[in-house]
């Protein structure tokens, strides 16, 4: 009886892994597809296992290494390879998934808080960008365990209202994307504190909180006065609020509740996707039924007499989904329809935010209310893999996959060990190649790492790669201009990768 308890209690935890992962199987099953910014990551985590250590993300000047730091055990034991990489990010959103399930798990039953869950399980490519291509990942980790430890101050565990602090700190550390998820700490933590029933008892939880506050905040100061540190991607200009607000509606915000998802015919080429029209009015529904349940929990929260835990939570996340809104439309890092990723936070919060009207409902009426947006952010999740799907049906494409390792043993057999590419195909074959060749990118301000350039300067015989689904150039205009150029090569062609190889 004893073990069967157990088991009840672990089991919806043990369901939420699984459907992780089963969910994201389609680029875990060709991860070699990564792209260079996450490869960024791994190369890093490759030179931190033989004993390189950095303050900074290679190349980056407000990113740390803390991603790079998470993969290395990783890499220990499944070796530096693309999936290994990728597994590192997606554990640590499960690890998000479990922590919100435990702290809903708390205020809740275990089945309400498991279906509250799952919105962290199907959901659209908002999360994917995160969840399986660092860097960025640990940060939103990092920020929900410290949202576990002040919740476990909550439920009168103060002491922990120490290293919450500490880790909501360091999780601005780790990534700046964090700093949306600070207001909500700063709620649960004045409510944690605020919970004392003597005012002695007030002043010691708050004098563990700045404590530990202080404490985490230290990397985090270490690091705006590095030398190095440049921090403009932290700029807000009002300037912009016309400019980012129709990215917002008319792209970014679509794509996130899933009515207007983005697909990749091949691989950079995004477009919106057109469902079939007897899914349109299903996709509608479920992205309005999601806007209402957010906006409704806190007003229930409000009205009812519930748990004081569940409101001050509620009230978190939608202070986080308004402070995401308003960065979202002042940011000077907002682009174009892929900035929707920046807009990841209200759906990682939004199961705090209608765990209000959980409590009117039983699991079953709640898995039955939320059913139409849970189809719509998985239809969107899924079709946004792209070439990854077919239908139901998950696409391995061998030659694609193994394209890259063919070209690169072949670039040494003929003794290359160092090329140019296109920034998207450089840090990326770099990392498939595990260095060698070294790739680095044809524009040198693209540069991530000073002693590739170096080492690559030195080089007598290079490579030009070219990777049509990558390259902004086609194979014809680089053959074009080298022979405008009279730079005599040899071409080699392997799968749909060219190189051109340069002799002395």
């Amino acid at each position: 009886m004893k073990a069967d308890g157990k088991l009840a209690r672990i089991a919806p935890a043990l369901a939420l892994c699984a459907l992780s992962f089963l969910f994201r199987l389609p680029p875990l099953v060709n991860a070699a597809a990564t792209n260079s910014d996450a490869a960024i990551v791994g190369i890093q985590a490759m030179h931190i296992e033989r004993g390189e250590r950095s303050f900074f993300l290679l190349g980056s000047t407000y990113q740390t290494s803390v991603d790079s730091f998470w993969a290395v055990p990783f890499f220990e034991i499944l070796g530096p390879t693309p999936r290994a990489l990728m597994l590192s990010a997606l554990v640590g959103h499960v690890l998000v998934t479990l922590f919100t399930y435990a702290i809903l798990a708390r205020m809740l039953t275990r089945g309400r808080a498991f279906v509250l869950s799952l919105l962290l399980v199907f959901t659209p490519a908002a999360v994917h960008s995160f969840a399986l291509y660092p860097p960025r990942e640990m940060s939103l980790t990092i920020a929900f365990l410290a949202f576990f430890c002040m919740d476990r101050a909550m439920a009168g565990k103060a002491w922990l209202l120490a290293p919450g602090a500490a880790l909501a700190a360091f999780a601005c550390f780790a990534d700046p994307y964090a700093f949306v998820l600070m207001p909500a700490a700063a709620v649960v933590t004045l409510s944690a504190i605020s919970g004392g029933a003597k005012t002695s008892a007030r002043v010691g939880r708050f004098a563990l909180a700045l404590v530990g506050a202080i404490a985490g905040a230290v990397p985090l100061a270490l690091l705006f006065m590095h030398t190095r540190s440049k921090q403009g991607e932290l700029g807000i200009d009002t300037h912009r609020i016309v400019h980012n607000t129709h990215i917002l509606v008319d792209a970014a915000l679509p794509w996130l509740l899933g009515t207007k998802p983005y697909v990749a015919a091949h691989m950079m080429d995004y477009a919106p996707w057109t469902p079939p029209p007897h899914l349109v009015p299903l996709l509608r529904v479920g992205a309005i039924s999601f806007v209402v349940a957010v906006l409704a929990g806190p007003a229930v929260a409000l009205a009812r007499d519930v748990d004081r835990s569940l409101r001050a939570w509620a009230l978190a996340a939608n202070l986080t989904t308004l402070v995401t809104l308003l960065g979202f439309s002042t940011s000077v890092m907002v682009m174009d329809h892929f900035s929707m990723r920046y807009l990841t936070a209200i759906l990682l919060v939004a199961p705090f935010s209608i765990a209000p009207l959980a409590t009117l409902v039983d699991a079953k009426k709640l898995a039955l209310g939320l059913a139409p947006y849970l189809v719509t952010a998985a239809i969107g999740g899924w079709v946004s893999y792209g070439p990854d799907v077919h239908g139901l049906r998950i696409v391995r494409e061998p030659g694609a996959s193994t394209d890259d390792y063919r070209l690169g043993a072949e670039l040494r057999a003929r003794g290359v060990h160092f090329g140019v590419a296109d920034y998207w195909v450089s840090y990326r074959l770099t990392f498939l190649f595990r260095e060698d060749p070294i790739v680095v990118p044809s524009h040198e301000s693209q540069d991530r790492y000073a002693p590739y350039r170096a080492a690559y300067a030195r080089a007598e015989t290079v490579a030009y790669i070219v990777d049509p689904l990558r390259s902004e150039e086609s194979v014809d205009t680089v053959i074009a201009r080298f022979r405008a150029e009279n730079k005599p090569f040899e071409r080699l062609d392997v799968g749909r990768m060219t190189a051109l190889v340069f002799r002395p």
